[in-house]
């Protein structure tokens, strides 16, 4: 989880991160089996916002719905990461981080490229276009 925050904080001020909370391992992970009591869903939101100062990440999280949308629409569970471009197009999937975990310099690497082949495009750009600008 430190590659992964390291990641966050390089890259913060010009990527937006989101971390898109899954169902539950169903076992005890060390130092966080307070994830297992099962109180509801608002209290699986208070459990996730420990498990995230625990871990040290400040990355915004996002728990995935009741019916596991993300998890099934991305194979999401346990773990995986994707790289999504502005149009929200998958640009690099990082696959599962268990068990060898995630390249991280093939994710810095894809990053680079993209903040550095983006061109920011016109608001309007018809209206741009139209009048010659």
């Amino acid at each position: 989880m430190d590659r992964l925050e390291s990641l966050y904080q390089a890259y913060k001020d010009r990527v937006e991160f989101v971390l898109v909370v899954v169902r539950d391992a169903g076992h005890a992970v060390h130092g966080l089996e307070f994830m297992l009591d099962r109180d509801g869903w608002h209290d699986r939101r208070d459990r996730i916002g420990w498990a995230l100062q625990k871990k040290r990440l400040s990355i915004p999280a996002i728990m995935d719905t009741p019916t596991a949308e993300a998890e099934r629409a991305y194979a999401a569970w346990p773990e995986r990461l994707f790289v999504l471009n502005p149009a929200g197009r998958i640009i690099h999937d990082a696959g599962l981080g268990m068990p060898a975990g995630w390249d991280f310099e093939q994710v810095r690497a894809c990053l680079d490229q993209e903040l550095n082949g983006w061109v920011p495009m016109p608001i309007f750009p018809t209206v741009e276009k139209d009048r010659g600008i």
